[in-house]
């Protein structure tokens, strides 16, 4: 109620959402990150259950810099964004699979040129093999992906 920004001290406990003012239920647990959600729609339709390796990564900069609300002036549009450093940069912190128009339409929100992208690619990588040859002029990095089944 008083703006401040406050961390979930118990699951079920009831906040109000920094952005929009609508209500917000805390979750907490053993195996549960500590997170806000809203308790009718998220005022944020790119909102995802938040997983531990997400928090964990948000968690490695200040609080001011995490979940930060960006507004389109042209659109109206408004996004948080996983981090924000104080140069402006944009961190999106992606653990779940994600569709290409939707990385696309971030980038375009964000400035692909203002952003950068935390990808888990750990069952990817699994699945894939990967090769790594410089070139005096150039780096060049491969990734090579298997194909789809």
């Amino acid at each position: 109620k008083n703006s401040n920004l406050i961390e979930v001290s118990h699951s079920g406990e009831i906040a109000y959402c920094k952005d929009c003012g609508d209500e917000v239920r805390g979750h907490y647990g053993k195996f549960v990150p500590k997170y806000w959600s809203h308790i009718a729609k998220d005022c944020d339709n790119w909102s995802e259950p938040m997983t531990q390796w997400h928090s964990d990564w948000q968690s490695l900069f200040p609080k001011q810099n995490q979940e930060v609300l960006m507004l389109d002036e042209e659109s109206g549009s408004k996004h948080r964004a996983d981090i924000t450093l104080n140069n402006n940069l944009v961190i999106e912190v992606q653990h779940s699979p994600i569709i290409t128009e939707e990385i696309k339409q971030r980038e375009e929100f964000y400035g692909r040129e203002n952003m950068i992208w935390i990808l888990d690619g750990q069952e990817l990588a699994s699945k894939s093999s990967m090769t790594f040859k410089f070139e005096p002029a150039q780096n060049l990095f491969c990734l090579v992906l298997p194909s789809p089944s």
